[in-house]
């Protein structure tokens, strides 16, 4: 039943998602052939008023279509959250003979894989335009002299970074499942209660932040002077460490919420 739940997810989600990725690739190819004309024509085209318009127009649109892709992904996922399951649509979801394990495992898996989607999609746009249409190529010639250093020297910290991006996602897609898990228990004002726990949730991270600097201002001094390396690996792990516990936290606070406590009314 989990595959089905995570079918029908992608179906409809897709209905939005697709529509939004299709316009960042008509305006990537736009920008390129305007850029590659320029570059064939040389002086006698870029030097029309006519095409500077146009191109300043397509660039502009350009870097606004990456700004509404990023922005839009995040504002879906939620949206879809919370319409799906704290709103009317919940009397349905909740009627289907799922567990509430299961619906949320699919929620998050969808919206994990349309974040990352977006991600690749934007990069891939950004070295389209500045590099041509062959991106592949041009994406290894600038990782692999770095990935030969990371091997070289910073293959535990490029680990450790990997890994905190992976959670970093998933944290950013459930703290606010979390946040209007809760929320919705403010019954005539459940987008507040949300924002509201947003806010808690927030400055709680920025209490721990401030009592982990301050211990390391206190005790990290020395060690920062002999070893640098050993500092930073305690700065990643103590982020990875925070991520890990932030994600299971909201992830257990959130089934909680929607099996035990949900308000639909």
């Amino acid at each position: 039943m989990l595959g089905k739940l995570i079918k029908n997810e992608y179906k409809a989600t897709a209905r939005a998602f697709l529509p939004l990725y299709l316009v960042l690739i008509v305006v990537t190819i736009l920008n390129k052939i305007m850029l590659e004309v320029e570059t064939g024509a040389g002086e006698t085209v870029s030097s029309s008023s006519v095409y500077t318009i146009i191109t300043t127009l397509l660039m502009i649109t350009f870097f606004l279509t990456l700004f509404a892709v990023g922005v839009l992904t995040v504002i879906l996922i939620i949206k879809r959250f919370y319409d799906n399951m704290l709103k009317d649509e919940g009397y349905l979801s909740f009627t289907l003979p799922v567990t509430t394990g299961q619906h949320l495992i699919s929620k998050i898996f969808v919206s994990y894989s349309w974040f990352v989607l977006s991600i690749l999609l934007i990069i891939a746009a950004v070295f389209t335009v500045e590099s041509g249409f062959g991106v592949w190529q041009a994406f290894t010639e600038i990782i692999q002299p770095l990935w030969e250093v990371v091997q070289d020297k910073y293959l535990t910290e490029f680990i450790c970074v990997a890994v905190l991006v992976i959670f970093g996602i998933y944290n950013g897609i459930v703290m606010p499942y979390t946040c209007f898990s809760i929320g919705q228990r403010f019954t005539n004002h459940k987008v507040m209660g949300a924002f509201l726990t947003y806010l808690a949730i927030y400055m709680i991270n920025q209490v721990i932040g401030m009592i982990f600097l301050s211990v390391m201002a206190f005790t990290g001094t020395d060690m920062m002077l002999v070893d640098e390396t050993k500092m930073l690996h305690h700065v990643l792990f103590y982020s990875l460490g925070l991520q890990v516990v932030e994600g299971i936290a909201c992830t257990v606070i959130t089934y909680f919420m929607l099996d035990r406590k949900l308000n639909l009314e």
